[in-house]
């Protein structure tokens, strides 16, 4: 039987008597197989405790060892007692360890957040080096897994980061979600606690130790270095400049990694294979998060990391978004031109005055006066307007008023003379040409002459030739034919994905969901992306020849 069967075998059995726990099941499996400590983290009534008895029937030898922290725990109930002869007798400070933690090769410890300095630091030495300090000697305990439980993280500020730490593998676990094995959980009359666990597949001392030597030379293949870079370089330093992660930081150690990377080594072992293969690394969203609340957040960091490593490469997809809009700036010079004719000239009022402004000034100068203007003074008339309203004269009338006033804009019929408006004599000035166009020094002021624009500015439209329309239609063609080769591999990407997540024993199907929304997005970029190049094309093909009068 290979390696790989017999572990999904023996992971079967021992999910017999435990109901919609198969993932912390394998993980709890897996930390045992790699020698490294696993945290539960769920409300009571889970069967967090009933996954550690169970995990012994893995194991054809060894004890297991279980303790309900609180408080007043002394190292006493964890350790062993003092042995009171050799006390006496030989004035030495050892424990009877036996039955005890240091003899257990599976540990259980419910509530450890209750443990007290003593133990904590006893326990430290435990998960990291397999030691446990009896007196004056070192002694190595035969520690496979020690769990943990809590249906809390560690209190900030109490000194248990260290112990924290040492829980490689950390695991949420909730309650039975699925109704079929709500309801064969319920109607169950097992306690989960018999042993029904073929011998044959139970692993053996000498199997276990074959086991670590040969996880020891499994390779870190090149895509896992380039997930694990990226976490470690970008993505983690990257969410932790966020404003509002800054109370909150992800840390991991040099010591985490390394002890992540043999936990990614001993999945690819057990799952037959001499190399770290990218769906192992989906593991990581166990050994990174610290806080509940980013939990989550680490687990999309983490899949989205993988997911871009498995991803065909959509480099294509990249260069296209800075190539098309340089193709559609193309194809716009070569179908479309500009004209503009427009100029600026002085505005006339009542065709033989310009209007002067400054501000609130406004004075107004005779059309012959301002065209003979030069950078030399010369002394003109200025003139403001007077506004006469409408009223009924004679034709005899209205020339006596012609003659007193320089000039006014009339309308007339047989009967009668309409005034609307006159221009009066105000002073004489000495003017010259101003400082910028339309402006006019008086007296050494400028004033800004009213101005109008003339002209217009058009868009020339003009059919491209039927040689620079092929080589467009080529190259659109082009685009459209990468982008699908691109959007096939994506649907060839979830299935590969697939294969690979349905094939490894540690994977979840929240793992595979991701893979397809995160391809699902990236052929929503796609199909963006094929809309644009279809509307250049559009806008090339529809082009008549025209002008359109710009405003």
């Amino acid at each position: 039987m290979s390696m790989k069967n017999r572990v999904a075998a023996l992971l079967k059995q021992l999910n017999e008597g435990l109901f919609d726990k198969e993932n912390v099941m394998a993980l709890t499996f897996l930390s045992a197989v790699a020698g490294e400590g696993v945290f539960l983290l769920g409300p009571p009534g889970v069967a967090k405790s009933l996954v550690a008895r169970r995990l012994k029937f893995a194991f054809a030898s060894g004890s297991v060892f279980e303790y309900l922290m609180n408080r007043f725990s002394t190292p006493d109930e964890l350790f062993g007692p003092v042995s009171i002869a050799k006390l006496k007798e030989q004035d030495a400070y050892e424990r009877n360890v036996a039955g005890f933690l240091p003899t257990a090769s599976i540990v259980f410890l419910d509530e450890i957040w209750k443990a007290g300095p003593a133990i904590q630091n006893a326990l430290l030495t435990v998960l990291n080096e397999k030691i446990f300090r009896n007196g004056d000697k070192d002694v190595a305990v035969p520690l496979k897994a020690l769990i943990s439980a809590s249906n809390g993280l560690p209190a900030k500020g109490e000194g248990l980061e260290a112990l924290w730490d040492r829980f490689l593998v950390r695991v949420k676990v909730g309650g039975v979600e699925n109704d079929d094995a709500f309801i064969e959980m319920i109607e169950s009359a097992s306690s989960g606690l018999e042993d029904a666990v073929d011998k044959n597949l139970k692993i053996t001392e000498s199997e276990y130790a074959a086991w670590n030597a040969a996880i020891d030379a499994i390779k870190l293949g090149d895509a896992a270095r380039r997930v694990i870079l990226h976490l470690r370089n970008e993505a983690i330093p990257e969410r932790n400049r966020k404003e509002e992660n800054e109370n909150s930081p992800l840390c991991a150690s040099d010591r985490r990694w390394k002890k992540t990377v043999r936990l990614l080594r001993a999945s690819a072992f057990l799952n037959g294979r001499n190399a770290v293969d990218l769906a192992d690394c989906f593991l990581l969203k166990h050994c990174l998060w610290d806080d509940d609340a980013c939990a989550e957040e680490v687990s999309r960091m983490i899949r989205l990391a993988v997911c871009k490593q498995i991803l065909p490469d959509a480099s294509c997809c990249n260069e296209l978004r800075e190539e098309l809009p340089s193709l559609l700036q193309t194809i716009m010079n070569e179908t479309h031109t500009l004209t503009d004719t427009r100029s600026e000239e002085a505005k006339t009022v009542s065709e033989e005055y310009y209007a002067l402004r400054k501000g609130d000034a406004l004075l107004y100068m005779k059309k012959e006066a301002y065209d003979s203007l030069s950078a030399v003074p010369t002394t003109a008339s200025l003139y403001k307007m007077k506004r006469l309203g409408s009223g009924y004269l004679s034709r005899n009338q209205a020339q006596i008023i012609r003659e007193k006033l320089e000039g006014f804009a009339v309308s007339c019929d047989d009967k009668t003379i309409d005034l609307e408006s006159a221009f009066v004599f105000d002073r004489s000035a000495r003017l010259r040409t101003g400082s910028a166009p339309f402006c006019v020094a008086v007296d050494g002021e400028d004033f800004r002459v009213d101005t109008k624009t003339v002209g217009e500015r058009r868009r020339h439209t003009a059919p491209a030739t039927e040689a620079r329309e092929r080589v467009w239609d080529d190259k659109t063609q082009g685009y459209l034919d990468r982008i699908g080769e691109v959007r096939s591999g994506y649907d060839d990407f979830v299935r590969r994905g697939a294969q690979r997540l349905a094939g490894n024993l540690f994977a979840c199907d929240a793992d595979l969901e991701a893979m397809r929304i995160y391809a699902a997005e990236a052929k929503k970029e796609c199909e963006e992306l094929e809309m644009q190049i279809l509307e250049i094309r559009h806008t090339y093909k529809k082009i008549k020849p025209g002008s359109i009068l710009l405003h």
